[in-house]
C-alpha cells in the first residue's frame, strides 16, 4: 500500500491526532499508536489517550481500502520538522513498518494490527446543542481561561460553565477568588441550556487552526466539538459522592451550625467509617458550612431515612 499527499494534508491528517495518542495514563499501549483507516478515498485518523480524542478525515488520492496503526510520537515528530510545501510525503507500508519520505529525508516507523486498538465510537447527531464562529468563540475562552482553577477538588471549578438563552452564551470561570464572564452570539442554539465545557477540549480549541464554524454537541459523559472535518473530544463526567450531613446544636438543643463531609461509599455510615471534605464550595477544612446570614430550622419534626 502507497500513496503520496502534501504537506498540509499530512500535518491536518495526523498532528493533532498524533498529539493526543498515549497509552501510558490507561497503560494501553496500543494507545501509543493512532488508528488510520483508508475508505472510498477518504483517509479517518484517531488519536486517543482514553479521555481525550481527536478524529480528523481528508480525502486524498488513494482508492485502495486500507487500515493500519501508527506509532504516534515518531510520526508526529517526522511531520512537524517540515516547512517545504512544495514536497509531498510519501507512504509505504510494509508488513510491520511504514516508511515515510519527504525529500531526501525518510523514516521508518512501527506499525501494528488495528485488531488491538480500541476504536472509540463517537456517534454524531443530525442536530448540534450549538454553533458559533470559531473565532469569536476561541477569543472568549482565551479571555477567560485564565481564572479557572487548576485540580481543585471542587471539580466544576476546573472547567468552564456556560448558560445559553436567546442564541446568547454566557462563559464563565472562577477559581473560588477571581471571576471571568464573556458572552457571545450563537448562530444555532437550543435554548435554556447551562453546562460544563471541560478544560481539555477548551485547551485543545485554542490550539487548533480552525476556521468557520464550531459545532458542539455533547451526550451524559462526553464533549465534543467538530470543525472542518475534524472532531475533537473528551471522557468527562463528575461523580460526586455520597454526603454525610450533621447538625450542630447548641446547649439549648437548637440548631446553630451545619457539617458536611464526603463518604467513602454510598452506605450508612458507622463510628468506624473514614470521612472525607466534601468537594463543595464554602466548606471551611473542619467540614462546617459558612452558612452567611442563611438560618437553620429552630426545630427538626422528623427525619426519613
Amino acid at each position: 500500500m502507497n500513496f503520496s499527499i502534501s504537506l498540509s494534508t499530512a500535518k491536518h491528517l495526523f498532528v493533532d491526532a498524533c498529539g493526543v495518542a498515549n497509552g501510558s495514563k490507561c497503560n494501553i499501549s496500543a494507545l501509543d499508536y493512532i488508528h488510520f483507516s483508508l475508505i472510498g478515498g477518504i483517509a479517518e485518523v484517531i488519536g486517543t489517550d482514553t479521555q481525550s480524542i481527536v478524529r480528523q478525515s481528508s480525502p486524498i488520492d488513494a482508492f485502495e481500502d486500507y487500515e493500519i496503526c501508527i506509532k504516534a510520537k515518531k510520526l508526529n515528530t517526522f511531520i512537524s520538522s517540515f516547512t517545504d510545501e512544495s514536497k509531498p510525503l510519501k507512504f509505504q507500508f510494509d508488513e510491520n513498518k511504514v516508511i515515510v519520505k519527504h525529500g531526501r529525508s525518510r523514516a521508518s516507523i512501527a506499525t501494528m494490527s488495528c485488531d488491538s486498538y480500541p476504536i472509540p465510537k463517537i456517534v454524531i447527531p443530525i442536530g448540534f446543542q450549538f454553533s458559533c464562529d470559531a473565532e469569536s468563540f476561541k477569543s472568549a475562552i482565551s479571555g477567560i481561561f485564565y481564572a479557572k482553577a487548576n485540580n481543585d477538588v471542587r471539580p466544576f471549578l476546573n472547567h468552564i460553565n456556560f448558560s445559553i438563552n436567546s442564541h446568547q452564551m454566557k462563559l464563565y470561570t472562577s477559581d473560588g477568588h477571581r471571576l471571568a464572564k464573556d458572552i457571545i452570539q450563537l448562530e444555532n442554539s437550543v435554548d435554556d441550556l447551562n453546562g460544563i465545557l471541560p478544560f481539555k477540549p477548551a485547551g485543545m480549541l485554542l490550539q487548533a487552526q480552525t476556521d468557520g464554524n464550531l459545532s458542539f454537541f455533547f451526550d451524559v459523559s462526553h464533549f465534543y466539538w467538530s470543525a472542518e472535518g475534524t472532531v475533537y473530544g473528551t471522557n468527562f463526567s463528575i461523580i460526586y459522592p455520597a454526603l454525610l450531613f450533621c447538625l450542630e446544636k447548641d446547649k439549648q438543643g437548637e440548631p446553630n451550625g451545619l457539617i458536611v463531609f464526603a463518604l467513602p461509599s454510598n452506605q450508612r455510615p458507622n463510628e468506624n467509617t473514614h470521612l472525607y471534605h466534601a468537594p463543595l464550595m464554602n466548606i471551611y477544612s473542619n467540614g462546617v458550612v459558612c452558612q452567611g446570614n442563611a438560618t437553620l430550622p429552630k426545630k427538626i419534626t422528623s427525619i426519613t431515612e
